[in-house]
């Protein structure tokens, strides 16, 4: 690797390329720009302010502000401008920070301000700022004008007083301006380095010095009005436009509170905090505050101290405190890290999907094994532990530290590459020196592996063999290489007084990449010698570089990152995130970059183009995560989807009713393997609203009600009416779901629509299951936007029928109960032979006959009748299944219970990128559309079948094998799959899993007799998933998740993930005797 300087052309060709890719990125940013992930903030609330509408509320830390939705506490719009100050005009429609003026309706800038502090006039007609003066800008035309020339500098406080007077302060006094003489009326000076507070409501000025009491004048006049006495030199005072009243805390040390009314001056009450106020805010009366306590803000009762409820970030806290226990662990593609500072979190790199671990007590320290399922932890009493958390057993109880303090280097705190070893730092306080030492896990016996003064921004070889690091000390400044497997030490360079950035060691193991004076040169490691040095420079907090120290990236505490290549041109130089960059680490082969930051995300990114992949974020309280590509594509959790919404001009939409528009499984690998995904326009219209109607009581679309209504009924039927509208938009379906089943959409009786209105209403007639029913109803818009559902229940009284079992619970969720009386419909397909014998499957009969004779067993348990339609091989034709399904529509009630199982080739239409599933007559899997289209089985068909099948609890499993191809082709098969049977699931209610993205090599293993899904499968029903001796659907669900991979590792080398899919009640299917 050569560093030179540039030529003159290179250097404006990099220059454009930059500006070219900067502009792409602003724009992919700008068009996820209106969908919500309710981060929240990451530093420091310093400010809060709420509308005089008091529907909005504006939080402020260093370098953005988010507006709240005050009666939901949603996070809103993001503004991002690093900037102390904000303020809102009086009609809450626009905000100031900083430089920028903001439509608070849309989010979008409106146009920048010149000077600084802005604030609005009382009619929200002009703009006031200082620079050189007062100058006033009149919002319509952004016109500037001075009014008032004086010398200012940082003002602190810049306020309307009244219509006429305009108040300008900094930490030298204020002035009091009169707008329409344009002078000077007052000039109020004290000494410079007072502290001051301005109480709007009260119009007084609060100063103070570290040697006086706080004093209180009026702002027009500067005559004293009030002194207070403060117990320390600083103080904490808070006040809000609206109310007379103001909180002082005169120790800042202590969390004790006083509130003041600031017409009498009398102290009202005392409270006391469990942490810091950092601002506040009252709204409203003396009772109630805003207060923010670190990140989080609260509402804050003043009588009694308690806090009502929070607005607060719901992504996980990255790792503050311990931020640096944190390992990607090349062999097994596991990043390591510690959320919420006691959660052990992995997430697989392959497919960006993280997974929580039991969490632990709060650690100093934290080192991860290989295999993750054993860790090393110090306290912060210098004891340490090793502990297997899988099994929960002390595999080395106590590491004592007798006379040497306790670690403080976290990154010097690891296991070696096979995990029998752990090694960790200590100071030994008699010799002055830093250890490394080195313990066995089985002995626990620790020994000296070397010493050091003091290493400063360490890095250690993947293989854990090298470790990389400056050995600092008083007058001596060293950047070394280790070999920590025998002690020696490789690499040493005297840095004198040149300041140290980074350091690391290729892949290979043989250069070393130094960073000092902002300067990179690579030396080899073997010699030491300087193989080449760049004349540029770079900047940055942190840095990374792939193992073939092609490029270098470094990220700031802005947000930004850098990167530069071999020859020193600057590559890309972006505003990645919106706070500090922690941490830059690449994948193994170099092709990946991953950024994790203060603002609590991790980005994906190209690192030689700087192209943005997307955004992973990771929720505080479970396995639930999204990944966002820059469109608004998104993956992830069931749950972690539901936390999504889209806002636009004060509408907020749910995410996770856009579902068919946006959801794209296995995006992150696909993205990775270079698919390419046109833009999405994401303009979506407000929701659609849906109400019920039943026994002729009418309900209001547009009024929100607590409570589910209630009915009793005595007939067994019930007439319901469903109303809908969709705003600038038609209403495209709606559905009705009776106990989580969709209602059966060839009868839904008389059909009254206005499309050119936005209106829809609909009319069923209902047979009642005897017992409580829940009556369920959704709308879609031309844009297939869910409404929000609108639920009722029906309490039918049958007098004398036996009602329907109520539903029971199970690990915490609702599981419904199965009529005893009920039949379980069991159709089975399993196709070995195809006509075309080169499709012939090996395991696929004896997979089905199994599975057959399994859920017959364990039907028996919670049910009296089993019907069983085997459809096998020759028979197992189009009209043969179709058959099997037919006769289950036409005999199936709705306290019955439907099962479809399939195993076979699935394959996805090219023509429209739907899964279908392939019966044995289909002969060919290439140029495949023509052949489905004759005697394939469509998704769309299944899911008429799911709705028209009476049935209120069903699933349909699928062990359907994909047929050869590339990787890529499969990945984008697999994800088409996935949506179409989320798509079918969501849409009826009803439960779906499939063995997704096999391959009939992949899948079927001779030592097994099954193929890898259907034999976790067996396992699971035969009551390995049971809890409380109970096999539910979504206990299946959970145990594939977690077998299947394990299964396909162990025997194919990568794991397979099934997919599962269900907005249908639970039920059991069977009980362990």
């Amino acid at each position: 690797m050569k560093f030179y300087y540039a030529t003159i052309r290179g250097r404006i060709a990099k220059a454009v390329f930059a500006f070219f890719l900067i502009v792409i990125t602003a724009k992919l940013f700008a068009q996820t720009g209106n969908i919500i992930i309710p981060s929240g903030h990451a530093k420091m609330v310093s400010n809060i302010l709420i509308d005089k509408q008091g529907k909005y509320l504006y939080s402020q830390e260093g370098n953005k502000a988010i507006m709240w939705d005050v009666k939901t506490r949603s996070q809103l719009y993001t503004f991002k401008n690093d900037s102390k100050k904000m303020s809102l005009s009086n009609d809450g429609t626009k905000l100031l920070l900083g430089d920028s003026c903001y439509s608070t309706i849309t989010g979008k800038t409106l146009f920048k301000v010149k000077e600084s502090n802005p604030v609005f006039s009382a009619d929200d007609s002009k703009i006031y700022t200082v620079g050189s003066g007062l100058f006033v800008t009149d919002v319509a035309t952004q016109q500037q004008t001075r009014l008032v020339e004086f010398l200012y500098t940082n003002p602190e406080i810049v306020a309307v007083l009244d219509n006429d007077h305009v108040l300008v302060a900094n930490d030298g006094g204020w002035r009091v301006i009169d707008i329409a003489q344009k002078k000077i009326d007052l000039e109020y000076k004290y000494p410079y380095g007072t502290t001051i507070f301005y109480l709007p409501a009260l119009h007084c000025i609060a100063d103070y010095t570290s040697e006086s009491p706080v004093t209180f004048r009026d702002v027009y006049t500067g005559k004293l009005v009030k002194t207070i006495a403060k117990q320390t030199t600083k103080i904490s005072l808070f006040s809000s436009g609206s109310s007379k009243y103001f909180i002082w805390n005169g120790n800042d040390y202590l969390n004790t509170y006083t509130v003041y009314n600031g017409e009498t001056w009398a102290p009202v009450r005392n409270f006391k905090t469990k942490e810091k106020i950092y601002g506040a805010y009252f709204y409203g009366d003396v009772s109630t505050a805003y207060v923010s306590s670190r990140s989080d803000i609260n509402l804050l009762n003043t009588k009694t101290s308690a806090v009502s409820y929070t607005f607060k970030r719901q992504v996980a806290d990255l790792g503050k405190d311990i931020f640096n226990s944190f390992e990607y662990n090349y062999p097994s593609g596991i990043l390591n890290l510690i959320t919420d500072d006691s959660v052990y979190t992995s997430i697989d790199m392959v497919r960006l999907k993280p997974f929580r671990h039991t969490p632990l007590p709060e650690m100093s320290a934290i080192a991860f094994s290989p295999t993750g399922d054993t860790l090393a932890m110090f306290d912060d009493q210098k004891r340490g532990v090793i502990k297997n958390i899988v099994t929960g057993r002390l595999l080395i109880p106590v590491m004592r530290l007798t006379d040497e303090a306790a670690t403080t280097e976290r990154d010097n705190f690891f296991f070696d590459k096979i995990g029998t070893h752990a090694y960790y730092t200590v100071h030994n306080i008699p010799k002055q020196v830093h250890v490394l030492k080195r313990v066995n896990i089985k002995t626990g016996l620790a020994e000296t592996v070397l010493t050091f003064h003091g290493t400063r921004g360490p890095t250690l070889h993947p293989d854990k063999d090298l470790l990389a690091a400056l050995d600092e000390g008083y007058q001596y400044s060293h950047a070394k290489v280790w070999n920590i497997a025998t002690g020696k030490l490789l690499f040493d360079k005297d840095l004198g007084e040149d300041e140290y950035k980074y350091i690391i060691v290729s892949g290979d193991k043989k250069k070393v990449l130094l960073i000092t004076n902002g300067k990179p040169k690579v030396y080899d490691l073997a010699t030491g010698t300087l193989i080449a040095q760049s004349k540029g420079s770079i900047g940055g907090s942190v840095f990374g570089s792939p193992p073939d120290l092609s490029i270098i990236v470094s990220g700031f505490n802005n947000g930004s990152i850098t990167a530069v290549n071999a020859a020193g041109d600057v590559l890309y130089d972006i505003k990645a995130h919106d706070a500090a960059v922690r941490r830059i680490i690449f994948s193994p082969d170099g092709k990946l970059m991953y950024t994790i930051s203060e603002d609590q995300t991790i980005k994906v990114w190209l690192p030689q183009s700087g192209k943005l992949l997307g955004t992973l974020y990771l929720f505080n309280d479970g396995n639930d995560y999204v990944f966002l590509d820059p469109y608004g594509r998104f993956d992830g959790s069931e749950g972690g989807i539901k936390r999504m919404y889209y806002y636009r001009n004060r509408i907020k939409v749910d995410l996770d009713v856009v579902y068919e528009k946006f959801y794209t499984p296995n995006l992150y690998q696909r993205l990775v393997n270079g698919e390419q995904f046109p833009p999405i326009d994401i303009i979506i219209n407000p929701q659609p609203r849906v109400r019920i109607s039943y026994a002729q009581i009418s309900r209001n679309l547009d009024v929100a009600e607590d409570k589910t209504p209630a009915f009793s009924n005595t007939t067994g039927v019930a007439e319901i009416t469903v109303n809908a509208s969709a705003e600038d938009d038609k209403v495209d379906e709606i559905r009705l779901f009776h106990n989580g089943k969709i209602i059966n959409l060839a009868t839904r009786g008389l059909f009254v629509t206005d499309n050119t209105t936005g209106t829809d209403t609909k009319k069923y007639t209902l047979n009642l299951l005897p017992g409580v029913n829940n009556i369920r109803a959704v709308a879609l818009n031309g844009q297939r936007t869910e409404s929000e559902p609108d639920e009722i229940t029906i309490s039918y009284n049958s007098g004398g029928q036996e009602n329907t079992p109520s539903p029971g619970n199970k690990g915490g969720s609702l599981v419904d109960a199965v009529d005893r009386n009920a039949t379980m419909h069991l159709v089975v397909v399993g196709i070995n032979a195809y006509k075309n014998p080169k499709m012939s499957l090996n395991y696929a009969l004896a997979d089905a006959t199994s599975f057959k004779e399994e859920a017959e067993r364990n039907a028996k348990t919670i049910l009296t009748s089993v019907k069983t339609y085997f459809v096998t091989d020759d028979k197992a034709d189009k009209s043969g299944i179709m058959t099997a399904l037919t006769e289950v529509q036409k005999n199936a009630r709705p306290q019955d219970v439907f099962v479809f199982y399939y195993a076979g080739h699935g394959v996805i239409s090219e023509k429209n990128k739907e899964f279908f599933l392939v019966p044995n007559d289909v002969t060919d899997l290439k140029n495949v559309d023509e052949a489905l289209e004759q005697y394939g089985i469509p998704s769309k068909m299944l899911q008429q079948y799911a709705i028209n099948i009476s049935a209120q609890k069903q699933v349909f499993i699928l062990d359907a094998c994909q047929s050869a191809g590339a990787f890529a082709s499969l990945l984008a098969n697999d994800a088409n799959q996935q949506k179409s049977l989320a798509v079918v699931a969501r849409s009826t209610g009803t439960h779906w899993i499939a063995a997704s993205g096999s391959q009939q090599f992949a899948n079927e293993f001779s030592q097994l007799g099954h193929g890898a899904f259907t034999y976790v499968l067996l396992k699971a029903m035969k009551g390995e998933a049971a809890s409380d001796k109970m096999v539910t659907i979504n206990g299946l669900k959970n145990f594939l998740q977690v077998q299947v991979p394990e299964l396909m590792k162990k025997y194919n080398g990568t794991p397979q993930y099934p997919a599962s899919y269900g907005l249908g009640n639970d039920f059991p299917v069977g009980v362990i005797k």
